[in-house]
């Protein structure tokens, strides 16, 4: 079963970015015990964006930490206005009913 985005917060330091995230949705593997995380975000400002990181800590509907993941958005080039995914893997979750990400993103230069 897919489940779509339960709820994203953006961390409160997070760089000048302007970035959105638009959407997630996850999935519970049980040959695994693997959450795996999909999601798009947007870029909102007036010039392009190289080389972005969303950095992401996890949790489950209990307020209990499932872990931290990141990952580099795709495309690695995001034009202003543009569009980018991203995925990544969370361990174990077998219990999980709904998925709360707290996130940010980060760049190299």
């Amino acid at each position: 079963m897919v489940n779509t985005h339960d709820q994203a917060i953006r961390e409160k330091s997070a760089s000048g970015l302007d970035l959105k995230l638009l959407t997630f949705e996850w999935v519970y593997h049980k040959p695994t015990d693997q959450i795996k995380v999909n999601g798009w975000v947007q870029n909102q400002s007036d010039s392009g964006v190289q080389a972005c990181r969303i950095m992401v800590q996890a949790f489950d509907q209990f307020n209990y930490s499932l872990g931290a993941a990141e990952t580099y958005l795709d495309p690695t080039y995001v034009p202003p206005g543009g569009k980018a995914r991203f995925d990544f893997f969370l361990h174990r979750g077998v219990w999980v009913e709904n998925l709360v990400l707290n996130y940010r993103f980060e760049t190299n230069y």
